[in-house]
């Protein structure tokens, strides 16, 4: 005990001491309220920096991302058009082909055929000729088949002028797909 000091001073000394106390309890007590909600505003401000760069490399990237997109709708319109032309370039190496062996079948059968006509429709070539006979022209079909143009079909035959002109449908070979043209 303190004798120097009266009662009074020293109950105003543990009066203060306890404010004292008090007074770092709350300013603790405040702290530690406070840390979580500046915590939070950090964080916050941080994830609002992250947001407007984000913001930021959209905007660089929208114009970008459309270009993109347009070039790939114009390379998926190209690989269309290549595709269409390889099918063409197939199809006009096909008709030489038929010609020769329509030639070749003509030449083998013993009555006399004139070819006037090759067509191609789709998935089938048209051949229209005239023959002398009507069994020459029966005789011409079978000779397309032993030639390999298998499916050969008489399509139409009519008498003219002491010969019979005759239409034949004969199935084409499918087109390779680009991956099998690629292989031979």
């Amino acid at each position: 005990m303190d004798f120097s000091r009266s009662p009074a001073q020293r109950r105003r000394a543990r009066e203060r001491g306890f404010y004292r106390m008090l007074a770092c309890a709350l300013l603790l007590g405040a702290a530690l309220a406070a840390l979580p909600g500046w915590r939070v505003r950090l964080h916050t401000a941080s994830l609002q920096e992250a947001n407007a760069l984000l913001t930021g490399q959209l905007h660089t990237l929208t114009p970008q991302a459309r270009q993109s997109a347009a070039l790939r709708n114009q390379i998926a319109a190209l690989e269309k058009q290549v595709t269409a032309h390889q099918q063409l370039t197939r199809r006009r190496q096909q008709a030489p082909h038929l010609m020769r062996i329509a030639a070749q079948a003509a030449q083998s059968t013993p009555g006399q055929i004139r070819l006037h006509r090759l067509l191609l429709q789709g998935e089938r070539g048209e051949l229209r000729g005239q023959a002398a006979s009507a069994q020459a022209v029966r005789d011409f079909v079978v000779a397309l088949d032993a030639a390999g143009l298998d499916g050969t079909a008489l399509h139409d035959l009519q008498a003219e002028d002491g010969a019979y002109a005759f239409t034949l449908a004969i199935p084409l070979q499918p087109s390779p797909s680009p991956a099998q043209g690629a292989v031979r």
